[in-house]
C-alpha cells in the first residue's frame, strides 16, 4: 500500500479535528479518550487538565499512542502514532502552547483567550507534548 504524499498527510494533520490519545494502564487494557490536538511539525500537542487519568498515567509511563481518523474529510486515511508524551504545566509552561492549540479550532486570537479563561478557571491546565517515534499511516 503507498503512503500518502507528504502534502496530503499535512493537509490531513492541520485539518483533523480530533485525536484518540491511549496511555498504558497499569495492569489494564488502555486509557482512551478523544482530545483536540494541534500538529506543530515535531509534536502534538493535547490539552487537558492536570488531574486526569490519562495525566497521571503519563506521568507513571511517558509511552503514549494517537489515532487520528477524520471520517468527514473523505480522504479515507488515519494515521496511528506512536511516541512518548511530557506534561507541561499547570502554569506558564502551559500557556502559548494551549494558545496556540485553540487557536486551530477557535480560529482567531480573540475567541482563543475567551476560551482559555473558561477552560482553565481553576488554573489547573496542562499540555501534553508527545514526540512521534513512529507513524503508521493507512489509506482506506
Amino acid at each position: 500500500m503507498a503512503l500518502p504524499s507528504p502534502e496530503v498527510q499535512a493537509y490531513f494533520l492541520e485539518h483533523g479535528r480530533n485525536a484518540i490519545v491511549a496511555t498504558n494502564r497499569r495492569n489494564a487494557g488502555p486509557n482512551m479518550s478523544p482530545f483536540w490536538y494541534l500538529w506543530d511539525g515535531e509534536y502534538f500537542l493535547i490539552s487537558t487538565s492536570d488531574g486526569v487519568a490519562k495525566v497521571r498515567t503519563l506521568r507513571r509511563d511517558p509511552h503514549m499512542s494517537i489515532c487520528i481518523d477524520d471520517p468527514t474529510s473523505n480522504l479515507g486515511l488515519y494515521v496511528t502514532v506512536y511516541g512518548t508524551g511530557e506534561v507541561l504545566g499547570p502554569g506558564e509552561p502551559a500557556v502559548e502552547p494551549s494558545i496556540r492549540l485553540i487557536r486551530k479550532y477557535r480560529y482567531t486570537d480573540e475567541a482563543s483567550w475567551l476560551h482559555w479563561k473558561e477552560i482553565n478557571a481553576a488554573n489547573d491546565r496542562v499540555i501534553i507534548r508527545m514526540r512521534p517515534e513512529q507513524w503508521l499511516w493507512r489509506d482506506l
